[in-house]
């Protein structure tokens, strides 16, 4: 019993410390930030500035892991893995930040690598901040973003630092999300044809659509054309005959017999005042003379001109037809027999 008691006590008090621990870490994080709130403080500035001092403009960084494992110390109290893969592809990725940070830093200040110690300029720059004759901008990824930098330099000079800052970063990528660069190109590749094979599907049915268009307009233009031309042939061209027109019975007057007994009775005056004073002729003239009524004459025999009808309505519909091929919209209906009239 009291080994178990001991036992118990033990584990106790590890939990204890792991609490104790996280809460720690929490209250570095908080004071470590560097919130505007709390950074006029001593314990806040002195925190502040040793984060920048190992990890430049990326202090902030620092404060979220401490905040993080803290959260972890206290929820589940036990420190988590901290070389697991997704926190091993984290290092690199981070550190690839640092080195391009740093590189940056050193052509924004126009500073020659090859002359200057990278260490030596870093901890300068670091010193003119925390005097307030400097900005934060020069001291870049701080220290560890200096080491890092000074080790890429001298293996790879300063484009082959560049060119594993880059690679660095991919690779802490593919470790976070553990996903390999295999099946992220086939992925990329498979969206990529994808998309073109719907590009290339819907440029086929345009083409399709504009085929069965111009298909259907062909198909709909004679038909149009048969329709107009049966219209026309229902509807024939009206020919008159000019021997019906020349001889037809005139129409009876409308005015009263009146009127013409008044138009002789004024006349009368007139021919008498006329004979009072006679023209100088040779011959007399016979005024007794009657002229023969025009009823006396014959009319002419009426004649059938149906053939020079025929012939009159094609013409018609030829002129019809042909001033539609030159987008005239009228219609020649009506035609007089020219033939008769000629021969009258």
């Amino acid at each position: 019993m009291a080994r178990k008691k001991k036992r118990r006590t033990k584990k106790q008090s590890k939990l204890m410390k792991l609490e104790l621990l996280g809460l720690l870490f929490i209250f570095l994080s908080i004071f470590g930030s560097g919130a505007s709130a709390i950074s006029d403080g001593a314990i806040p500035g002195w925190l502040e500035h040793f984060f920048q001092l190992f990890l430049g403009i990326w202090y902030f960084v620092a404060s979220v892991f401490l905040f993080i494992t803290g959260m972890l110390l206290l929820v589940k109290r036990k420190f988590p893995d901290f070389w697991s893969r997704k926190m091993v592809g984290f290092y690199i990725l981070f550190a690839g930040i640092l080195l391009l940070t740093h590189i940056q830093m050193f052509e924004s200040l126009r500073v020659s690598v090859e002359n200057t110690s990278v260490i030596g300029t870093t901890w300068t720059n670091f010193v003119t901040y925390m005097n307030g004759t400097g900005t934060a901008i020069q001291i870049g990824g701080g220290m560890a973003g200096a080491i890092i930098f000074a080790f890429c330099n001298y293996l790879f000079s300063l484009a082959g630092a560049k060119i594993v800052a880059v690679f660095s970063m991919l690779i802490g990528i593919i470790f976070i999300t553990e996903l390999s660069v295999g099946d992220l190109f086939a992925k990329l590749f498979a969206k990529v044809r994808l998309f073109f094979a719907n590009q290339i599907m819907k440029w086929k049915e345009s083409r399709t659509e504009k085929k069965q268009h111009k298909a259907e307009r062909k198909q709909t233009e004679p038909e149009e054309e048969m329709g107009e031309e049966g219209l026309q042939e229902q509807e024939e061209p009206f020919i008159n005959d000019f021997t019906d027109i020349a001889y037809a019975a005139p129409e009876p007057d409308s005015e009263p017999e009146g009127t013409d007994m008044a138009e002789s009775e004024q006349q009368e005056p007139e021919e008498a005042e006329d004979l009072d004073h006679p023209m100088p002729m040779t011959a007399t003239e016979n005024y007794d003379y009657v002229l023969p009524s025009p009823n006396l004459l014959a009319e002419p025999a009426h004649n059938s001109q149906q053939q020079e009808k025929s012939q009159i309505q094609a013409t018609a519909r030829k002129l019809d037809r042909t001033f539609k091929s030159f987008g005239g919209k009228g219609k020649n209906y009506k035609g007089t027999c020219r033939s008769c009239r000629n021969k009258i």
